[in-house]
């Protein structure tokens, strides 16, 4: 064993390339393990959240065309799916760190986040938003201005919703909070005016309770997000592994199906840029 890591270490050194580099690749793991680990938002409807006790939503639908396909890349006649709940936070260094092979979710593909991990083809295409009391006076940025914003932590539209405000010049209380659920609970009780996040995630919010008629959703959006799901960086292997299934997934009716699926409830077809990523991403073998 002292050899092997000498040896492994010798290689690092002459090629620079990082020791970690050299282990075993995340299909290597899998065909060895017989399992694969799926990270999951246990809140973020209708991409990904937890009904009946189990992971669902559109990014989970996803992830488990993904597994039947590696399922059969690397012949196992079984394989076993490990669901694996992720906060905004740390879902990236979730997957960094091996705690799961893919995050399932609603997160936003940004040049930063890709020094961390890496990230499959396009999955969806929304923006930031906001949605507020139909009893407040708040309607647009402009309104914004002096009011109490809540966004969740460790999400590309903490950072965007803080550029716009200061495009519009306008001077909002941004509060920092955990989860969406929190968001929502705090604007329920008055304790903010309005919460952002991104528009197509605030419309599953919206839809969860019963009196969703007493919410207004701002139609502006202030950011593009495009979504995919996240995997490690440096698995060449395993990246074509999950686009191979993604792709396949969007050359066929099987994206639209799952589309109809868990946006079906909020009465909207897929808008022609996001019809475009499918077809532009439904790569020949």
């Amino acid at each position: 064993m002292r050899r092997f890591l000498t040896l492994t270490l010798a290689l690092s050194l002459m090629t620079g390339v990082p020791a970690a580099a050299f282990a075993a690749g995340t299909l290597d793991t899998i065909r060895s393990t017989g399992k694969i680990k799926l990270g999951y938002r246990e809140n973020t409807p209708p991409f990904a959240f937890v009904e009946d006790g189990e992971a669902a939503g559109y990014s989970v639908d996803l992830c488990m065309a993904v597994a039947q396909s590696i399922q059969k890349q690397l012949e196992l006649d079984e394989l076993q799916i490990e669901w694996i709940p992720v906060s905004a936070e740390k879902r990236m260094e979730d997957v960094a760190n091996n705690k799961v092979d893919i995050e399932c979710g609603a997160t936003t593909n940004t040049l930063s986040r890709q020094e961390m991990v890496d990230f499959s083809l396009i999955t969806f295409v929304t923006g930031g938003s906001f949605v507020t009391l139909k009893a407040s006076d708040v309607r647009s940025a402009s309104d914004l201005n002096g009011k109490r914003i809540a966004v969740s932590k460790g999400t590309t539209t903490e950072a965007a919703l803080e550029k716009y405000l200061w495009l519009k010049l306008v001077q909002a209380d941004v509060r920092a909070v955990e989860s969406h659920a929190d968001g929502m609970r705090m604007l329920d009780s008055g304790e903010i005016d309005a919460y952002a996040a991104d528009q197509i995630v605030l419309r599953g919010q919206v839809l969860k309770v019963a009196d969703r008629d007493k919410y207004d959703l701002a139609e502006d959006l202030f950011s593009y997000e495009p979504y995919g799901l996240v995997i490690r960086r440096g698995d060449p292997d395993f990246r074509l592994a999950v686009n191979r299934a993604l792709a396949k997934t969007f050359g066929t009716n099987q994206i639209l199906a799952l589309y109809r699926k868990w946006f079906g409830e909020f009465e909207m077809e897929p808008n022609p840029l996001l019809l475009a990523v499918f077809r532009i991403q439904a790569l020949p073998e």
